[in-house]
């Protein structure tokens, strides 16, 4: 029996046709489609690139403006260090000023011109070193003309030619008053005191010049004196307190240094209810030297 496979006709195989133009056209667009997702790639890139440039360089403008402020800080903490440096050179560098010159200084150059109750105050401090132009019962009139200051000749001179001798004096302290309590007017009082005063300017032309308040007596005596009591020697401070400040001169109230809560002298301060004993004239210094 023949096999009926050998009868059957053999197929040919068909020829598959390539067609080169289709294949171009889809390398091209795999081309386009690999350079567009390259060219998004870098350029996004790129933006990334440049945000962070731009972040950076702001950080670094940022830093620089804070150290540029800090080194302006700087600058002035340092002017004003510098400052503060030079301005305290200069207070070192400085006279100390004659009103700021301390207590223990102030009697360096100074003179004294009063009554018993100034000389007492020279005599129990043993003021030795001043110009001591004190004595008893003198008032605004004989100080003008009485000659009791010894000098190198062994004569006695007044207080004007006293002046005139010794140079120039730093400070003149005048204590008067208590002796002219008597007289008939205030005003003939003021009126010689002024006189006595502008001689002494006169003289020593550069000398500060204080006139001291009359001092209290005490609240026994005060009550038992009619010359010699607080109302009128208040009355007579008001004006000496006036005239001080008419002629350009300071004004020196002490009664503070020893007086009581009244007003009055302390009771202890004196055994004659006038004259201070040496405590009271300590306390008494102690004020003027502290008020230069």
């Amino acid at each position: 029996m023949q096999n009926s496979n050998y009868n059957m006709p053999r197929r040919r195989k068909k020829k598959v046709k390539i067609k080169y133009k289709n294949v171009a056209i889809a390398l091209a667009l795999l081309v386009l489609l690999l350079y567009a997702m390259v060219s998004c790639t870098v350029s996004v890139f790129n933006k990334n690139k440049d945000d962070k440039d731009k972040q950076k360089a702001e950080t670094s403008q940022s830093q620089s403006d804070s150290s540029n402020d800090n080194n302006k800080d700087n600058s002035k903490i340092d002017v004003s260090n510098t400052n503060s440096k030079d301005k305290e050179a200069n207070a070192s560098n400085s006279e100390v000023p004659k009103d700021k010159v301390p207590p223990e200084q102030v009697l360096n150059n100074a003179a004294f011109i009063g009554d018993s109750r100034m000389k007492g105050l020279v005599l129990y401090n043993g003021l030795t070193s001043i110009k001591d132009y004190t004595d008893i019962g003198l008032n605004v009139e004989t100080a003008m003309n009485k000659a009791f200051i010894p000098s190198p000749d062994g004569n006695a001179i007044t207080i004007q030619q006293a002046l005139s001798s010794v140079g120039e004096i730093e400070r003149i302290y005048i204590s008067l008053g208590i002796n002219e309590l008597g007289w008939p007017s205030v005003d003939g009082f003021i009126g010689k005191y002024t006189e006595l005063i502008n001689m002494v300017k006169q003289t020593q032309p550069k000398a500060k010049i204080y006139v001291l308040a009359i001092l209290p007596v005490t609240k026994e005596r005060s009550d038992s004196d009619a010359t010699f009591n607080n109302t009128k020697i208040n009355d007579v401070n008001k004006q000496i307190e006036k005239m001080a400040k008419d002629l350009g001169v300071t004004y020196l109230d002490c009664k503070s240094a020893v007086s009581d809560q009244s007003g009055s002298l302390v009771a202890d301060a004196s055994t004659d209810g006038i004259h201070l004993t040496k405590a009271y004239c300590e306390k008494w210094l102690q004020f003027i030297k502290e008020n230069p």
